[in-house]
């Protein structure tokens, strides 16, 4: 089976990947200007400070180093959650920060948006380069995603680059817990505390999870999940996400058979080709409507996951590398399964 394939580059969700293609060109001129208003400019030196140097080599193998520990912090929004947990408070974010209405967006996790600053710009995925500027970061903290930059395109993130230096964490086709491991990393550079006694119980929380949803799995021998982003802007259908996704590969690990497996490459599977996936269960991803309430297509309705009701949309964001997050999100997907059966062939 094939269906159209959607940029490789940021493959989390189709909403980035619209708005990476809305995204203004924004010259290197308007960087002068920028930074001759707020003082001098913070370069890859980092800023003078009080305290030891500072260094820190990120997951693309970038070398930061500083005369000072930094302590202006500024992050995306897919960091910023998961280094809250670890105690670091960024002065600024910028990214998916509000949901429809205004809500904080569920991509942040605990943090508290109010004590920071909001630079995203005219689109998510846009930062506003004179706010960076006038915050003045001594840091910038962002996702990366197999060493691309992520919410930024190339044009802007350079020029984000000469606000202050970047430290990145990568998110791509790689372990969930080796991306765990990087945020521990740069949370403990940056002052956090990887080994405080909440993130102990988390981690626990998250394995515990983890044997959780094993063991449901095992007892569901030959169940098919399809799991995706359900769409309701660009046509009815599912974006899913290639096997070796984080959270793909984390459900087949622990024994999940995912209809998923079939993809090569990012894709949109349209309502006519959903028919074709023979799911028992679905799973909505990244989804922030109730498809029982908002997505009353005559196809979807007809699959037979959803005539027989074994289909969910979790809450807890993949993006948001929390052991708390994570945990959540394995226990509605155990739930899923436990109330799921086999369906027969239609």
């Amino acid at each position: 089976m094939s269906a159209p394939s959607v940029s490789s580059r940021v493959p989390l969700s189709h909403e980035i990947h619209d708005d990476l293609n809305r995204r203004h060109f924004v010259g290197a001129g308007l960087l002068t200007v920028l930074l001759a208003g707020c003082g001098a400019p913070v370069t890859t030196s980092g800023r003078p400070g009080a305290g030891d140097p500072w260094e820190f080599t990120d997951d693309a193998g970038t070398r930061i180093a500083l005369p000072a520990h930094p302590r202006r912090i500024t992050v995306d929004s897919f960091v910023c959650g998961a280094l809250w947990d670890y105690g670091i408070r960024p002065i600024a974010v910028w990214g998916r920060t509000t949901a429809p209405g205004g809500t904080v967006h569920r991509d942040l996790g605990d943090a508290d948006l109010s004590t920071m600053d909001d630079l995203t710009g005219e689109a998510i995925t846009e930062v506003n380069l004179e706010r960076l500027a006038a915050v003045a970061p001594e840091i910038i903290v962002t996702f990366a995603y197999d060493g691309s930059p992520g919410w930024t395109a190339e044009s802007q993130f350079d020029l984000i680059r000469g606000i202050a230096p970047v430290a990145s964490v990568d998110i791509g086709n790689r372990p969930v817990r080796d991306i765990f491991a990087g945020f521990a990393r740069i949370a403990e550079a940056l002052g956090g505390e990887p080994s405080a006694e909440a993130i102990g119980t988390a981690r626990a929380g998250f394995d515990a999870a983890c044997e959780r949803l094993r063991v449901a799995a095992a007892q569901r021998p030959g169940l098919r999940l399809l799991a995706g982003d359900l769409d309701l802007v660009q046509g009815t259908g599912l974006w899913v996400n290639t096997p070796d996704w984080p959270l793909y590969a984390l459900l087949t690990e622990l024994g999940v058979e995912l209809v998923n497996a079939g993809f090569a490459e990012p894709s949109f599977v349209s309502e006519e080709l959903l028919t074709e996936q023979r799911a028992d269960a679905i799973l909505l991803i990244n989804s922030n409507v109730d498809p029982a309430a908002s997505y009353d297509s005559p196809v979807w309705q007809s699959l037979p996951a959803v005539r027989a009701g074994q289909f969910a949309w979790p809450d807890q964001p993949p993006v948001l590398y929390s052991y708390d997050n994570y945990a959540r999100l394995l226990d509605r997907i155990t739930e899923l399964l436990t109330a799921s059966r086999r369906l027969d062939p239609q």
